[in-house]
């Protein structure tokens, strides 16, 4: 029965630590995804891309710059398959 126990706190433990021994901050993740910014097509975009040099923009004209968060979540963009290869 301690045995099981070990094993289990020990596997609960190990989900919190990440790789490199520090506790993850979930808090700190979804600030640091906020502040990431993305670029992207209003209106005929479908993908928001990690910088306005991707090729796929070349000829766009009205590039826009919003957050990861944002474009993610309220203008349900999808990551550009050559950026984010």
């Amino acid at each position: 029965m301690i045995k099981k126990l070990f094993i289990v706190s020990s596997l609960c433990l190990a989900l919190v630590i990440s790789p490199y021994g520090k506790a993850i901050n979930p808090d700190a993740v979804a600030i640091t995804e906020a502040k990431t910014y993305v670029y992207y097509v209003p209106g005929s975009s479908y993908a928001y891309h990690s910088g306005r040099n991707c090729w796929t923009l070349k000829r766009s004209k009205h590039i826009k710059k919003t957050t990861l968060k944002k474009a993610k979540n309220k203008l349900k963009l999808k990551p550009c398959g050559v950026c984010y290869k």
